[in-house]
């Protein structure tokens, strides 16, 4: 089978027995090779097989760059990363099983929906990014974040993503020559960095470049620079100014145009140092979209019925009606509905039309009587609403401060940053085998760095807070003791080492509440 650039891809049958694996269906392909859904026949476990082209083997870069996919790859211990089970070759042909996730993807998504809605764009880049900090703390970097890379399974609070296909990753620092030596460059022309096209070095803040091309693209339903050809889209992303989600949708705050600018910037130093930085940022943005919606659709709602009628009356043109305030003076929103108004009585025999002699008093008096009667009546309908006292401050011009003017933390509100402060955990928990498993200690504090950046852009609610500050020196006294080790000063790194596992039990008892009820997890001190 051959692909529209001339690949031959190997072509394996359901029911085909392959390096143990059974296959059952084809799943996808892509530059490289072709992946399956197939059965391990050992252990009865569904994988997605990945099986290179043929052609490629006689390239010895592509070759190395497929069997570093296995190593690299498998080295990220993270969630929202797919598992690498194995890795070899197979009757002359290359393979890696990994875990497969049952769904779809985050391309198949965007081309059913175009654009998604906020929370869901949330829940979405908090996961990927979480996953590329913990790439980027094992000293890697995946250069090809896009879409179809995401993978999604679950729905609604439940969606779980996955990034996947670190085939071109490499170590931070290397040459970009190591893997392009064919005259190819690695990425996808949508989101690629500029500095990827140009041949430069590349960090983290290359992904968070293509991370902020995805996060556009999610807003907008449209790819950062939309041209022709594929050459005018490169030249877009190392010259064009960024692009702005406001252009495509206005009712957006400027907040997106100024994020997504900053994470685009041509110059690396100028975007956010880490993914998880970025993410924070997203849903700061994301929060304040949605309480301006929130206080828009307050200020927009719906009238009832009753409320309706006060309006209708108001409109409508006649004389004011003997008891009734003239028009400026009612409070705002009353909620009572005033009696019907009524023809203007002929004048009594005797006074001409206009006379400016007064009303007499019982007139007036009567008037009184009949607003009485109405209230008494209202307030006695309304009562079992709990609405009367809210009625009467209400004629009487007076006002009260609304609970809701305190803005509390919701419940849905709460759960997002539960979610962001979980991500922080996953970091730091990542940074943990890099210290205590591969004595990494240089890379470890690098992790520590990171995440003390996320939590230095976090903004947890008071009942996050105490969780919050304690991760805080937890990772303080953990970056003390990397250092320390790092520089070979492992007598003083013994004094943060203790001051860190005494904090561990604080931790857990302060988040495990919240990552128990919106998560459905528990963590130990074995974790930390």
């Amino acid at each position: 089978m051959a692909d529209a650039a001339g690949l031959t891809f190997p072509v394996l049958s359901p029911g085909t027995e392959f390096a143990g694996y059974r296959i059952e269906e084809m799943v996808g392909r892509g530059g490289m090779g072709v992946v399956y859904r197939a059965v391990d026949s050992t252990l009865e476990r569904t994988v997605a097989l990945k099986v290179i082209a043929p052609q490629h083997i006689e390239d010895p870069a592509v070759v190395s760059r497929f069997k570093s996919e296995a190593k690299l790859a498998a080295s990220i211990d993270h969630p929202n990363v797919v598992t690498i089970y194995s890795a070899g070759e197979f009757e002359g042909v290359l393979f890696l099983a990994m875990r497969f996730v049952p769904g779809t993807d985050l391309h198949a998504v965007m081309h059913e929906h175009r654009s998604l809605d906020l929370p869901r764009i949330n829940r979405i880049v908090a996961q990927v990014a979480s996953a590329l900090d913990a790439a980027h703390a094992c000293g890697l970097v995946h250069r090809d974040v896009k879409p179809a890379n995401i993978l999604l399974t679950g729905a609604g609070e439940n969606e779980h993503a996955y990034l996947t296909d670190f085939g071109i990753t490499k170590r931070l620092g290397a040459s970009t020559a190591d893997l392009t030596r064919s005259g190819h460059w690695v990425g996808t022309a949508d989101y690629v960095a500029p500095e990827q096209i140009r041949g430069l070095g590349i960090d983290a803040r290359t992904d968070v470049y293509s991370l902020g091309c995805v996060i556009h693209e999610l807003l907008t339903g449209h790819r950062p620079y939309e041209k022709d050809s594929v050459v005018a889209t490169l030249w877009a992303h190392v010259s064009d100014p960024p692009p702005a989600p406001c252009a495509y949708r206005p009712e957006l705050l400027p907040d997106f145009d100024s994020l997504i600018a900053r994470a685009t910037a041509k110059a690396p130093a100028e975007r956010f140092s880490s993914a998880g930085a970025l993410a924070t940022a997203l849903a700061g943005a994301i929060s304040a979209q949605e309480r301006r919606s929130e206080a828009h659709s307050t200020r927009e709602e719906p009238q009832t019925s009753e409320a309706m009628t006060v309006a209708d009356d108001r409109a409508a043109p006649s004389r004011p009606d003997p008891g009734i305030e003239p028009a400026g003076t009612t409070p705002p929103n009353p909620v009572v509905v005033p009696p019907t108004r009524r023809s203007a009585a002929p004048p009594p025999p005797g006074r001409a039309t206009g006379s400016t002699v007064d009303e007499p008093a019982p007139a007036t008096d009567r008037s009184g009587r009949r607003r009485l009667r109405l209230l008494a009546v209202v307030i006695g309908v309304l009562a079992s609403a709990g609405v009367a006292v809210a009625l009467v401050v209400a004629l009487s011009g007076k006002t009260t401060p609304s609970p809701a003017a305190h803005h509390p933390v919701t419940r849905p509100v709460l759960a997002d940053n539960v979610r962001q402060l979980n991500a922080i955990v996953q970091l730091f928990i990542a940074g943990k085998r890099l210290s205590h498993v591969e004595h990494a200690y240089s890379a470890a504090a690098q992790n520590r760095r990171l995440v003390l950046d996320r939590l230095t852009a976090f903004h947890p609610p008071a009942q996050l807070r105490p969780a919050t500050e304690t991760l805080r020196q937890m990772t303080a006294d953990s970056l003390a003791f990397n250092l320390d080790m790092a520089r070979g000063k492992a007598a003083l790194a013994r004094a943060p080492d203790a001051a860190h596992n005494a904090l561990r039990p604080r931790f857990v008892a302060e988040f495990n509440p919240y990552a128990q009820r919106y998560l459905g997890r528990t963590y130990t001190i074995n974790n930390f």
